[in-house]
C-alpha cells in the first residue's frame, strides 16, 4: 500500500478524497499559483507499462470539455505514477 505523507511530488496533500480508479485521490494545490487541484496517486500495477501510461497522459492533456477537469501534469515519483488535474467546481 502507499503511505500518506504531507507532500507528494511537490504537491501538498491537504485532504484525502478517497479511493479512485487505480489509486487514491487527494485535495491539493498547484505549487506555482496555489490554485485548487486533485492529485491522484496510482497503483503501479494498475497503470501497467510506464511508456503506455505516458502516452495515455499525453493524449488526455489535449482533451478539453466543460464536464471534464483539465489534466495539469503527471509523473512517476519513487516508483509511484501520479496525475494532477484541476479541481472540478461540482
Amino acid at each position: 500500500t502507499m503511505s500518506d505523507t504531507a507532500e507528494f511530488a511537490g504537491f501538498p496533500l491537504l485532504e484525502p478524497l478517497g479511493p479512485c480508479p487505480g489509486g487514491t485521490a487527494f485535495l491539493s494545490t498547484q505549487p506555482a499559483d496555489g490554485q485548487p487541484a486533485v492529485l491522484r496517486r496510482l497503483d503501479p500495477e494498475a497503470v501497467g507499462d510506464p511508456a503506455a501510461f505516458a502516452e495515455r497522459v499525453a493524449n488526455a492533456k489535449g482533451v478539453e470539455h466543460p464536464h471534464l477537469a483539465r489534466l495539469l501534469g503527471s509523473g512517476v515519483t519513487d516508483g509511484v505514477p501520479w496525475v494532477v488535474a484541476e479541481q472540478s467546481a461540482g
